[in-house]
């Protein structure tokens, strides 16, 4: 399921005809983690089939990560579904804060 959601991703972002000569930012956690070695991989993928150049930008958790992609620092971020939707919805870590 998440593959079928990286491919759907990568697709539409590769359809994307303004962004074709632009560098974007893929937000990351620290060297090391399963979401760098994802974001890493992808960033790969996505400047080898495309004119795209990807600069993975690596941050200390979550927080800050979300707070890139908020304030245009970054324009993508993998992360597990729940965490986002803590973010999304202001909870845990996120308290009174929605991303």
């Amino acid at each position: 399921m998440r593959s079928a959601f990286a491919a759907l991703g990568l697709s539409a972002l590769l359809a994307t005809s303004a962004l074709q000569a632009q560098t974007i930012a893929f937000a990351s956690l620290p060297p090391g983690t399963l979401l760098n070695s994802q974001t890493q991989a992808m960033a790969k993928a996505i400047q080898d089939n495309s004119d795209l150049k990807v600069r993975v930008v690596t941050f200390s958790g979550d927080i800050q990560a979300y707070d890139a992609i908020s304030t245009g620092q970054a324009e993508f971020f993998i992360d597990a579904i729940h965490v986002t939707l803590e973010a999304i919805r202001g909870l845990g870590v996120f308290e009174g804060r929605p991303r």
